[in-house]
């Protein structure tokens, strides 16, 4: 059971290739949201009441004890998430998990346990440095409740993942960095589109403050008046996920984030379609990832300060720009291929019977 969330469909896409490999795995959510990823079972619990929703979830996780061995917890949350929410005790249902013999997964995020105070600290570009990023939600009080809660993961947990380098500073030693299984690579092939006269470019944004959002709309906007070479700027927001595919099959080159220190699903995605992909690469993060997938790496490493110059090199020297394509297809189909993952995870849940 992959639960209670389903963040940038990396759940589905886990779940559907574990399908492939004969495990029996669904993904249940508490409530859906816009981007309208699909799940197998969701509890609606924000259309209840707070003693409704109580009963739906308590009456759910009863049936899911009987029916499921591992318990797939994703950004870090688990069916008694938080006080605020039902009303009960946060986490109070791992020890029930543990002590009936259910083995306990959980994988981060992302702002799910990144501690604010310690990137404005430690880190010359950050997205907690913008003061409007998530509405200014994280932080010290919520920092605290982050740590407690890993802490807590820490203890019940038989297995700790990350799908960010930079998430494994804030988690205990034994997690691990588990490549982001966005994508199913027969779904997203690569796009052949020859490189004209005007440079078409893809940003996709969740959250403005927190991708850089700000600092790609200008660079841009200095190119188109600068440069004697055309450019356009795709901005695919809020657009549910299922619409999103061609609109990205139109650029030549895509832009992530410029402040995270590391590529979204949105990045893994343009990669599979064989497009380059601009994005802000933390070096010091890069100690937690395998040798081999640092030097494997196709992006192309940006931040607010050097976005504009990065652009404007794209857009007057294209020579290459097929061939990163083609590097990064290569890369995600190496790192990010879901059925590969879950040949991984079921390595790793069968290993925790032993």
């Amino acid at each position: 059971m992959h639960c209670p969330a389903n963040v940038g469909g990396n759940s589905w896409t886990l779940s559907r290739a574990e399908r492939k490999l004969g495990l029996d795995s669904d993904v249940m959510v508490f409530r859906k949201d816009w981007l309208e990823y699909p799940v197998d079972i969701n509890l609606h619990l924000s259309k209840n009441s707070k003693a409704s929703s109580a009963f739906r979830l308590l009456t759910f996780f009863l049936g899911a004890l009987a029916h499921y061995d591992v318990f797939h917890f994703n950004f870090g949350s688990s069916f008694l998430p938080q006080v605020r929410d039902l009303g009960i005790f946060e986490l109070s249902d791992l020890p029930v998990l543990r002590g009936l013999g259910k083995k306990i997964v959980v994988t981060y995020q992302g702002c799910d346990v990144r501690q604010k105070d310690f990137c404005v600290r430690n880190y010359a570009i950050s997205a907690c440095a913008e003061l409007d990023c998530y509405g200014s939600r994280c932080t010290s009080k919520a920092d605290a409740l982050k740590k407690r809660r890993a802490e807590k993961f820490g203890r019940y947990s038989h297995k700790m993942f990350a799908i960010s380098p930079d998430i494994l500073r804030f988690l205990p030693k034994h997690a691990d960095l588990l490549p982001c299984p966005r994508v199913d690579l027969s779904q997203w092939q690569p796009v052949k589109k020859k490189v004209d006269k005007r440079l078409v470019i893809v940003h996709s944004p969740t959250n403005r403050a927190c991708k850089g959002t700000k600092y790609i709309l200008d660079a841009v906007e200095r190119l188109k008046v600068k440069s004697a070479h055309e450019i356009e700027l795709i901005l695919a927001e809020n657009i549910p996920h299922s619409k999103v595919h061609e609109l990205y099959r139109q650029a030549d080159v895509a832009v992530d984030q410029l402040l995270v220190g590391w590529y979204g699903g949105f990045a893994v995605e343009m990669m599979a379609l064989g497009k380059p992909v601009v994005c802000y690469i933390r070096e010091e993060d890069l100690k937690f990832i395998p040798p081999q997938m640092k030097k494997d790496l196709p992006i192309i490493n940006a931040n607010p300060e050097t976005v504009y110059e990065v652009l404007e090199h794209l857009v007057v020297e294209r020579d290459g720009l097929l061939s990163i394509g083609e590097r990064g297809r290569a890369y995600v189909e190496r790192w990010h291929d879901p059925v590969k993952i879950a040949r991984k995870m079921k390595q790793t849940y069968e290993s925790l019977f032993e």
